[in-house]
């Protein structure tokens, strides 16, 4: 359970899990941002040109908005942490000073020093031998580092991030995909046995070593696989094809996979109507794609809000 493991095994190993962030980070991607003045009767104003939407649309020299977004929408998703360095130009401890760059940072790469009150004093950065430490200021608890993370009731310092409370449910999806390669490879078929009949010149139906290596090596490479299948089989004298079929449990281990994915597309807020299961119609899409705004995607958004 760490982020070397849910970034490898989880999104970049396991459909699932991918698409359901892909999901999640492009629809946050796709939300504008406005910036509006409020008078002192509580009117608002949009204001259409200002530094501040200069630096949001474009964050860095390398990213726009979207591509910022997604990184940390991403990172959050995965490690349950998204840091975002603030680059003032200088390297004084002025926290109040505007910033001129925004650089998300890997949750990985990211150690946060914890107080005696509570509170961090710093976030460190490591990158082999390159270290950087941010300062909070103790007063107000500013500092060039902002800590986006998931609520976590077993640790004040780092959030939770969604895989580990769904690790069950990582391990049987991909058992499950283990499970279809397995078939695939085989021709879809399950198993069989291979038997030698009784005769008066082989009584117990024994093969010798030498004709079981080779009756193996010959099956697996004529018969097995997807480049094989329906491929007629010929059997030698004496021998015969037994197939044995899926048994129930077998099936329902299949269906199993479906109900894992199932949750985990819940586990991250996307209706599974989305990714074409469950009850598959217009009317159900459309309730599905409103649903996942309003309960997924516009809280994260204000929770991104309410940290820059």
């Amino acid at each position: 359970a760490n982020y070397e493991s849910f970034a490898k095994a989880g999104y970049s190993r396991n459909s699932v899990v991918y698409t359901a962030i892909n999901k999640v980070t492009t629809a946050c991607m796709g939300i504008n941002w406005e910036l509006y003045s409020k008078s002192a009767k509580g009117e608002a104003t949009q204001i259409e040109q200002h530094p501040l939407l200069t630096l949001w649309n474009k964050p860095n020299p390398l990213q726009d908005r979207s591509s910022f977004i997604e990184s940390l929408v991403g990172f959050k998703n995965i490690a349950g942490n998204s840091y975002i360095e603030a680059n003032t130009g200088s390297q004084d401890l002025n926290f109040n000073k505007p910033p001129i760059e925004l650089w998300p940072v890997r949750p990985d790469k990211v150690k946060v020093v914890p107080g005696n009150l509570g509170y961090p004093i710093a976030y460190e950065f490591s990158n082999g031998s390159n270290k950087i430490v941010w300062p909070v200021n103790p007063i107000d608890l500013k500092s060039r580092i902002a800590h986006w993370k998931s609520f976590n009731p077993l640790s004040d310092w780092y959030g939770l991030a969604p895989l580990e409370a769904a690790l069950l449910q990582l391990d049987q999806n991909y058992s499950g995909q283990r499970w279809n390669l397995a078939l695939l490879q085989n021709s879809s078929t399950p198993s069989g046995v291979l038997q030698m009949k009784v005769s008066d010149a082989n009584p117990r139906g024994e093969l010798t070593t030498e004709q079981y290596a080779r009756l193996k090596s010959e099956f697996e490479n004529s018969y097995t696989g997807a480049r094989n299948a329906g491929k007629p089989m010929i059997i030698e004298g004496g021998l015969s094809w037994q197939s044995i079929s899926m048994s129930p449990k077998e099936m329902d281990f299949l269906k199993g996979r479906e109900v894992t994915a199932t949750d985990l597309y819940l586990i991250y807020g996307v209706p599974p109507e989305l990714v074409g299961l469950g009850q598959k119609t217009f009317s159900n899409y459309k309730e599905a794609r409103l649903a996942f705004y309003e309960e997924t995607i516009l809280p994260t958004m204000d929770s991104l809000k309410g940290l820059v």
